[in-house]
C-alpha cells in the first residue's frame, strides 16, 4: 500500500488543479456577465461575487475604479488618481506603471467573510492587496476620508520597493501621508475636510526598538491601534527632522537595509535627535489629539 501513495497523491493534485481551473473559468465568465474589470484577481472576484451586486467601471489616469454606481466609481477613480500622483511625488519618483484598481464592496457580510478568509483583521475598512484596493462600502466607513489615500500610499510603496520597507515605516507613511494627501484632495475640490486623530492611552506602548523590529501587527485591536499611531508619529517626527525633500532618500536607504537610526543620522539637519528624546516625543504625541 505505501507504494501506491505517490499515485494517489498525483490524483489528488490533478483534481485540485482541475478544480482550480474550473473555478477560474467560472469566475472569468461571471466577470464578463457582471461587468467586472477583466484583470481582477480571483480573490477580488470572489468578494464581488459574494456581494451579489453588479458593478460599473471607470478608468482614470492611474486607477480603474469599480462600484455599483458609475458616479461613485468616477469619484473613487478621481480620488485614487490624485492620491497616486501625490504618493509618487512624495516618494521622489517620476512615475509608477504598476496597475491600481479600486473596488467598493457594498455588502458588509461579504466583506467580513472575505477578510476573515484572507487573514485580515475583521475591523478593517480598506485593504490593499497586490495592486487592488478594496473598500468596505458602508456609509459610516466612507466617512473615513483618508482611507483611499492611505491604501494608495501602500500601493505606491509596494510598487516601488516590494516588501523591503519595514512594517512600521510602511504603515507610518500610509497613515501620515495618507492624511495629508486626503486633506489636499478635498481642498483642491473645494471641500472643507479635516482628519481627526484622537488621543490614545500609552498603556499598550512599545519602545521604539520593539516597534521598529515588528514584522507583524499586534494581535489585539488596542495594541494594533497604538502601533499604527506610534508609527505615524515616528514618521512625522523623522520628516520634521530631515525635511520632505530628504524623505525619499531616507526611505530608499531603509528599504536597502540601512538601520533607520543610521539613516536618520545621515539625513538630519544638524545634530540628530537622541533616541531617548525621540522616544519621549513620539510617546507624548500619541497621547494628544490632532486635527490634520
Amino acid at each position: 500500500m505505501p507504494g501506491r501513495l505517490p499515485g494517489l497523491r498525483a490524483v489528488f493534485v490533478a483534481a485540485a488543479l482541475l478544480s482550480g481551473l474550473v473555478g477560474t473559468l467560472l469566475l472569468r465568465e461571471t466577470a464578463e456577465e457582471q461587468g467586472w474589470e477583466p484583470e481582477l484577481s480571483p480573490s477580488a472576484r470572489r468578494i464581488l461575487l459574494a456581494s451579489g451586486a453588479s458593478f460599473e467601471a471607470v478608468t482614470g489616469r492611474a486607477a480603474v475604479a469599480q462600484a455599483p454606481e458609475r458616479t461613485l466609481a468616477a469619484q473613487l477613480a478621481d480620488a485614487a488618481d490624485f492620491a497616486a500622483a501625490e504618493a509618487v511625488r512624495r516618494l521622489g519618483l517620476s512615475s509608477l506603471t504598476a496597475p491600481l484598481r479600486v473596488i467598493l464592496v457594498p455588502s458588509a457580510g461579504a466583506w467580513e467573510e472575505w477578510s476573515f478568509a484572507e487573514g485580515f483583521r475583521g475591523d478593517s475598512l480598506a485593504i490593499h492587496l497586490n495592486g487592488e484596493i478594496l473598500l468596505k462600502g458602508d456609509a459610516s466607513d466612507a466617512a473615513c476620508i483618508d482611507r483611499i489615500a492611505h491604501e494608495t500610499v501602500h500601493w505606491a510603496i509596494s510598487a516601488a520597493y516590494g516588501n523591503r520597507v519595514p512594517l512600521w515605516l510602511d504603515e507610518g507613511l500610509a497613515g501620515y501621508w495618507g492624511k495629508l494627501i486626503a486633506r489636499s484632495y478635498f481642498t483642491a475640490r473645494g471641500i472643507r475636510a479635516a482628519v481627526m486623530v484622537p488621543a490614545l492611552s500609552d498603556e499598550k506602548w512599545e519602545p521604539l526598538d520593539l516597534l521598529t523590529a515588528r514584522t507583524n501587527l499586534p494581535a489585539d485591536s488596542e495594541s494594533a491601534k497604538v502601533f499604527y499611531r506610534a508609527s505615524v508619529e515616528l514618521v512625522r517626527a523623522i520628516e520634521d527632522r530631515i525635511g520632505t525633500h530628504r524623505m525619499p532618500d531616507f526611505i530608499r536607504a531603509v528599504a536597502g537595509g540601512r538601520d533607520w537610526r543610521q539613516a536618520l543620522e545621515e539625513f538630519s539637519h544638524g545634530a540628530p535627535p537622541r533616541p531617548v528624546d525621540l522616544e519621549r516625543e513620539v510617546r507624548l504625541a500619541l497621547q494628544q489629539a490632532h486635527t490634520w
